[in-house]
């Protein structure tokens, strides 16, 4: 009797083993089922963000046309007129702004980051940022020091990420400052490493924000001093592109006493 029911419980076992095995499989196969359906669908919609992101930027792009001809002097027929002029310039280039991170983002969650190195100068980059700041500055009377101790010196990297990564920290700096204050732009070399540094006197990152500051999307205590746009990406950013071009940032900051970040390539 102990022989016939331990054969049994040998047999009972293997079937329902079996039987496990063969659910796994078919589970193991509707995740991979799912997986491909879901990596189609993100493909789909990275492919649908791109362009409908690349069409707003060509009307966006006719609207600030436009507005740069609707700011030619005599074209407002009075004070109210050209006041109007004036907020919605800032709009269309907040909205154009906002496309441009949001299509940068895209491009990389779709692992579309591939830096086109060539011999750039840090200082003429940083230049050509701080004059499209320039209104945004002068708006918030706020003065801009800008040193540039790399002038005749070159050295590898792409250029464009280095323009999105200057830009975003030069205008987080405006954001984040009240009017009338400084910010200090510095592009310098030191020993082998190239250094961008952007300080300025604003709100200052509280410290239980630090560990979140470069996640996309993250709101942050501090908030912009004239309500201007944030849509928590900028820092996100550039801290990916700073990765992608094998680079590091570090931010010092303290409430009420501005923030530092230095970026070395």
């Amino acid at each position: 009797l102990n022989e016939e029911k331990y054969g049994i419980n040998i047999i009972y076992d293997i079937t329902e083993r079996k039987k496990e095995e063969e659910t796994k499989k078919i589970l193991i196969r509707e995740i991979e089922k799912k997986n491909l359906e879901l990596a189609y669908l993100n493909s789909e919609k990275d492919r649908f963000t791109g362009m409908v992101s690349h069409d707003l930027q060509n009307y966006i792009g006719a609207m600030i046309l436009m507005m740069e001809l609707m700011k030619e002097p005599g074209y407002a027929a009075n004070e109210k007129q050209a006041g109007h002029i004036k907020r919605l310039d800032r709009s269309v280039n907040s909205v154009r702004n906002l496309v441009g991170d949001f299509m940068t983002v895209n491009r990389i969650q779709s692992g579309i980051i591939n830096p086109v190195y060539a011999l750039v100068n840090m200082g003429d980059i940083v230049n050509e940022v701080l004059e499209r700041h320039e209104g945004a500055a002068a708006n918030k009377s706020i003065k801009i020091h800008f040193t540039n101790n790399c002038t005749g010196l070159y050295f590898t990297t792409d250029a464009s990420y280095l323009s999105i990564i200057a830009d975003n920290l030069v205008s987080n700096a405006i954001k984040y400052s009240y009017a009338g204050k400084n910010i200090w732009v510095e592009a310098s070399k030191k020993d082998l490493k190239y250094i961008l540094t952007v300080k300025d006197e604003g709100l200052g990152i509280p410290e239980k924000d630090m560990p979140n500051m470069f996640g996309r999307f993250q709101r942050l205590t501090p908030r912009p001093t004239a309500n201007e746009p944030s849509n928590g990406l900028g820092l996100s950013i550039v801290k990916d592109l700073t990765n992608a071009l094998k680079a590091t940032i570090e931010c010092k900051s303290a409430v009420g006493e501005g923030t530092t970040f230095t970026v070395s390539f």
